[in-house]
């Protein structure tokens, strides 16, 4: 039984669901998710403002998309990141050349940072055309055909691609897809889809190994790939793509020309003319930083995808007026990066220039044929043109297979021998990597000094960023499996060491070889990352932060820019990642107190100067100077302005005013969270409310604390009775019915001396001995609210309202006695209800007695009134770390553990069947449940 309404069974390209709370809501989740772990820049300022208001974001927007009203869409901020450039040291120079981009450049890719109204945006246009261009792109799963021979037929394109549900479709030979659109993922995992595409032009010349020598497999780079798609005919490329989608699977066409509309809108970018060091006509197709970027650069290339697939097994001369040809052999894209497998008739010289230009022509040709009435074209970019003979590749196919080798062993339960031998294999391909980047550097005209030339089929900084994730995964394992006790004797010199301090030396040594790696490509930021998460100590940071001062004031501009974003950098990992594992991670040696106080040096100094800095570095130092809790005043305000009001907020020098009184509540919940100074922060948001007029303010204002910080409710009100009486009793019943706090003297009572007199089942449920918890119990608490209609008919029920008898509670859990009696009473509430107990715009009218009951038996198990919680929501307080909303009730509620473990506090004895139940009664769009 399906709770939903019907129109969110699968998403159209219509304007009601693009402007759909629901769907915004899903689509906010998405790209707050992504923007946190994965984008390469985050204002994690805004992505905490937007959660703590999101009720009255999803209304705004809902409103501004159903009426075309883009006033507020923001412009696109520069934010210049290194690509991958060769760095090297001079033996006799000054310190600011000591460290030094080589002679070829240091190229920039323009990142777009994106507001957060914008990222929801476009992610829910994606949302709303996920099925119909991912089932034109083809399945890229081959176990889910016949054969890997019958899915290259299907499906050419890997990158990018969305987690879908698949099922065979009677008018077309292909799957047909189906996005999971209601959790918080979007993309298939990158590792696993990067393989398969590594996998196929080897699969495919196994397949013709007969004529091995005539194999040649060719890779070429689209230049400026994103830059380079036309935002102009982005939209119109997805019209007519749903149009093949509804032809080719038979599915009725939605006409909704105001939809079609509201995304040529929403998918129109352009650059903020005020961004620092913006170069001039710089061009910006998809921004680089968009969520779904991804997805609709997908989507723009599907046309030339089935262009090139209609291609294969076509013949063409390589020379013009010469019979010798090349046949496509097969076509693949993982995003820019193209595979071509081609074969040679038996007349080809063995030219392999006179076959490079043959087939980049004809390639080319293809490009203008496909988007010849395009505003802009992708173009191939010449010097990323390699191509081998298949007969070398089998060899250098090898680099990809260590790396899937790798990742195999780490995803099971590795024991200690395995993480030894992965440890090696790592330390193998990081030989392989320095190798590649050494590769053409000797010029000695000896062939014995180019005995040995390397040409992995994957490149370097893949390779390098793949082994420094794994690097600290296996290594913190190993620690933790390490001998702390057991002596060693070192037979140089008679010292004795354990096998811990071995561990810790070569986590040492690894965290040193990455930093390494990563000063001569200063683009890998994540290695440098991994590498000071590892080992963190003045040691491995000064180092870093000296080179990065020596480029700050650099005549060579892109490398003063690349400096300024890898110190932004530096200071986000800081608040969010280094340092914050368990302690028992980290080697002893290792000190994350004196590398953060040097950090903080780095960003007071850098603040001296921060008039000449991008926004993005001053708001990462500001933020990463807030959760080490020191506030600081800047003049220098353009743009930052949100982070000033941070750091005003930690000595709550901004009072509450009518006119910007929720975006200084936002920031000063913000700031405490940081500061845990919870007790100030009463007193003055009482002072602040005492002071505002309008009610309705105070409401709102009310409404923001207590579903961004529920766990501070009793100490507001203890704080509140003592120090604002007047306060505490003008508002204590709006707030109690967020709170409730059940008697000493019956928390102290063993349930086997429970009375048989009646007992409010919120009192009962919020016992240490909460007998719902077990399935028994809560099967005869389901029974008794649905024994009576009137339970459920009203909207705001919940266990507070309800009064429970037993006459004996030691035959609660006794399936054989039906002894629970309810009485309903809800007049506590002076006839209001709270906003959170109010059944959502997605059930049906008709179902929504089903999710009340739903809520009921869910809060039952978790013992809260809150029926989202779940009942280890609190940690303790980790001094360093950035202390965000990690969750809030209306991300929960669309997003509950559909386990048992996910209920309560451990694994509770409550069957799969009946969890199943509570999930398809709690059922929100985009979650599919099976019908089992």
């Amino acid at each position: 039984m399906s709770i939903l309404d019907e129109r969110y069974n699968r998403l159209l390209p219509s304007i009601d669901l693009l402007s759909d709370e629901a769907v915004l809501a899903q689509a906010w989740k998405k790209s707050d998710t992504y923007i946190r772990y994965r984008n390469s820049y985050a204002d994690i300022l805004e992505l905490e403002e937007t959660a703590i208001c999101l009720p009255n974001k999803l209304t705004e927007w809902s409103e501004q998309i159903r009426t075309a009203n883009h006033a507020d869409k923001c412009l696109a901020k520069y934010v210049p990141c290194p690509k991958n450039a060769e760095w090297q040291f001079n033996d006799k120079s000054s310190l600011k050349t000591a460290w030094k981009v080589s002679k070829k450049g240091q190229d920039l890719r323009p990142l777009a940072h994106l507001s957060v109204r914008d990222q929801v945006m476009a992610t829910c246009v994606m949302l709303c055309l996920a099925d119909t261009i991912e089932s034109l792109q083809g399945n890229p799963d081959h176990t889910s055909y016949l054969s890997k021979k019958n899915a290259r037929k299907q499906v050419v394109s890997y990158g990018n691609r969305l987690f879908c549900d698949w099922s065979s479709n009677k008018a077309s030979d292909q799957q047909q897809a189906r996005f999971r659109w209601g959790n918080a993922g979007a993309y298939s995992q990158y590792y696993t889809d990067y393989q398969l595409f590594l996998e196929r032009p080897v699969e495919v010349c196994i397949d013709a190994d007969q004529d091995a020598d005539l194999l040649y497999i060719i890779s070429l780079d689209f230049e400026k790939f994103f830059d380079s798609i036309s935002q102009a005919d982005l939209a119109a490329r997805l019209k007519k793509a749903y149009e093949q989608y509804c032809a080719a699977f038979q599915e009725p066409e939605l006409k909704d020309e105001t939809f079609w509309d509201s995304i040529t809108q929403i998918l129109s970018w352009q650059w903020d003319p005020e961004s620092l060091n913006l170069p001039e006509e710089q061009p910006l197709g998809i921004p680089q930083g968009l969520v779904s970027g991804g997805f609709f650069a997908n989507a723009y290339m599907l046309e030339f995808d089935t262009k090139l697939k209609g291609s294969i097994g076509t013949s063409h001369f390589i020379n013009p007026g010469e019979f010798a040809s090349f046949q496509l052999l097969d076509y693949c894209r993982y995003v820019d990066d193209i595979r071509l497998v081609v074969k040679v008739d038996n007349r080809f010289d063995g030219c392999i220039k006179s076959l490079a230009d043959a087939v980049t022509s004809w390639f080319e040709n293809i490009i203008f044929m496909v988007f010849a009435n395009d505003d802009s074209e992708p173009r191939i970019k010449a010097e990323k043109t390699q191509i081998t003979a298949y007969r070398n590749f089998t060899l250098n196919g090898a680099t990809s297979a260590l790396m899937k080798n790798v990742q195999n062993r780490i995803s099971n339960a590795p024991d200690q021998e395995v993480l030894e031998q992965t440890a090696a294999a790592l330390d193998h391909l990081l030989v392989i990597s320095e190798s590649k980047t050494a590769e053409n550097k000797d010029t000695n005209p000896l062939k014995l000094a180019h005995i040995v030339i390397p040409q992995a089929d994957v490149r370097d900084d893949t390779i390098k960023r793949f082994l420094a994730y794994r690097y600290r995964k296996v290594l913190r394992q190993r620690r933790l499996m390490a001998d702390s006790i057991t002596p060693i004797t070192n037979p140089s010199n008679g010292k004795l060491f354990t096998e811990l301090d071995l561990v810790d030396h070569e986590i040492e040594t690894v965290a040193r070889k990455l930093i390494s790696v990563w000063s001569r490509n200063p683009s890998l930021v994540t290695v440098l990352r991994c590498a000071l998460d590892l080992y963190p100590s003045t040691e491995l940071v000064y180092p870093v932060i000296e080179a990065l001062e020596s480029k700050l004031d650099a005549k060579n501009s892109s490398e003063k820019l690349t400096a300024y974003y890898i110190a932004s950098e530096l200071f986000k990992a800081a608040t969010v990642e280094t340092g914050l594992s368990d302690t028992v991670e980290y080697p002893q040696k290792s000190n994350i107190t004196a590398y953060r106080m040097e950090l903080k040096k780095f960003a007071l100094r850098l603040l001296d100067r921060s008039s000449k800095l991008p926004w993005y570095l001053n708001s990462q130092i500001l933020l990463f100077l807030a959760v080490m809790k020191i506030p600081v005043d800047i003049s220098n305000t353009q743009g930052l302005e949100k982070y000033v009001g941070l750091h005003k907020a930690m000595n709550f020098r901004d009072k509450l005013s009518a006119g910007s009184a929720i975006a200084t509540l936002v920031l000063s919940l913000i700031a405490t969270r940081q500061s845990q100074n919870w007790n100030q922060f009463h007193l003055w948001f009482g002072d602040g409310l005492t002071k505002l007029k309008s009610n309705k303010l105070k409401d709102q204002l009310i409404q923001i604390f207590l579903s961004a910080q529920p766990d501070q409710i009793p100490f507001l009100i203890k704080t509140w009775q003592t120090s604002k009486p007047k306060l505490a009793h003008n508002w204590l019943s709006k707030i109690s019915l967020y709170h409730h706090e059940v008697e000493k003297d019956f928390l102290a009572l063993p349930l086997k001396k429970w009375p048989s007199s009646p007992l409010a089942l919120i009192d009962v449920v919020m016992h240490t001995e909460n007998p719902f918890t077990h399935e028994n119990a809560l099967t005869k608490l389901a029974k008794a609210l649905l024994s009576n209609e009137s339970f459920l008919e009203e909207d705001g029920v919940e266990l507070a309202d309800f009064r429970i008898f037993m006459k004996d509670w030691n035959d609660i859990q006794n399936p054989r006695v039906e002894s629970i009696t309810l009485e309903f009473d809800s007049s506590w509430r002076n006839g209001t209800n709270k906003n959170l107990n109010i059944a959502p715009s997605w059930v049906m009218q008709d179902k929504q007695f089903a999710y009340r009951l739903g809520r009921l038996l869910r809060a039952a198990v978790v013992g809260e009134m809150d029926f989202t919680s779940r009942s280890f929501i609190v940690r303790e307080h980790q001094v360093g770390r950035f202390v965000g909303l990690n969750t809030n009730w209306f991300k929960r509620r669309m997003g509950l553990m559909p386990v048992n473990s996910g209920l309560g506090k451990e694994s509770v004895p409550i069957s799969p069947w009946l969890t199943q139940t509570i999930m398809s009664l709690l059922q929100w769009p985009g979650l599919y449940l099976s019908d089992d």
